[in-house]
């Protein structure tokens, strides 16, 4: 997320920076409205959003295989127990 965020102000943005009084006056307006918008609280949420719609997909997939097949189910809370001990681990640890 954080790449196709700088992709899509690099696109707004050159690289270049030239020293016109227009190109300055047009990154002053960019930043304005970047404030206005809080796009930068935006770009921040983007990564919490998709890690809890992760956690809500593998949340319904383990209900749905208990309702499946209880083995399965089993299988699935397993396995998503897993992930979420080492997801955890790896955001506690360092």
């Amino acid at each position: 997320m954080g790449v196709l965020a700088k992709a899509w102000l690099a696109k707004f943005i050159p690289v270049t920076s030239r020293r016109e009084a227009k190109d300055a006056y047009d990154r002053r307006i960019l930043d304005k409205r970047a404030k206005r918008w809080q796009l930068e609280w935006i770009i921040m949420c983007i990564p919490l959003y998709l890690q809890v719609a992760a956690f809500l997909f593998a949340a319904g997939i383990t209900i749905q295989a208990f309702d499946d097949d209880p083995r399965i189910g089993k299988l699935s809370s397993t396995l998503v127990g897993i992930g979420l001990a080492i997801y955890l681990l790896i955001t506690i640890a360092p």
